[in-house]
């Protein structure tokens, strides 16, 4: 294939990309990883209550875990949340350090989809676990008769009854 054939199947890759995923005006203004993520699909079941969660914010912070609520619908309390620092890694990848361990953190890439990005773990140079995480905020919910006394089956759905807009 000619070099000249290859940038117009590159520029042709790029607009049906842009057109799936949004507008991405440059490399270094892109949001696809911006928003929040959940670390289950709605619709799966789960044997607890928590479902893990990031909040991906365009101010270079990234939020690990529920924050005000813990992702039970059935008894929401206080959660922790732990904050990170990102920077770019490309255009397609983010590193976020954690603010009091600098050498552990998460490695952010694109995942198959606009509604997916893959989240490995890291300490130093050593990945330790890689996860998917999934656009917007799933909670979970127990889903046992009342009569039952320690089921502990739960149902995951969208936080606020919808999915989110892509």
């Amino acid at each position: 294939m000619s070099v000249k054939n290859l940038r117009i199947v590159g520029a042709w890759l790029g607009l049906v990309t842009a057109v799936a995923c949004g507008p991405e005006p440059t490399a270094t203004e892109s949001t696809w990883m911006l928003g929040v993520w959940s670390g289950a699909q709605p619709g799966v079941m789960i044997e607890s209550c928590g479902v893990p969660r990031l909040e991906i914010r365009k101010d270079g912070v990234l939020i690990k875990g529920s924050g005000e609520e813990t992702t039970c619908l059935s008894n929401p309390e206080p959660g922790a949340s732990h904050e990170y620092t990102w920077e770019r890694r490309g255009d397609d990848e983010i590193d976020a350090h954690s603010v009091i361990y600098p050498d552990s953190g998460y490695r952010i890439e694109r995942g198959e989809d606009c509604n997916q990005i893959l989240v490995t773990r890291f300490e130093g140079d050593v990945e330790i676990s890689m996860m998917p995480y999934h656009r917007g905020k799933v909670c979970a919910a127990l889903i046992c008769p009342p009569d039952v006394g320690n089921c502990v089956q739960f149902s995951t759905r969208w936080c606020e009854g919808e999915a989110p807009p892509a």
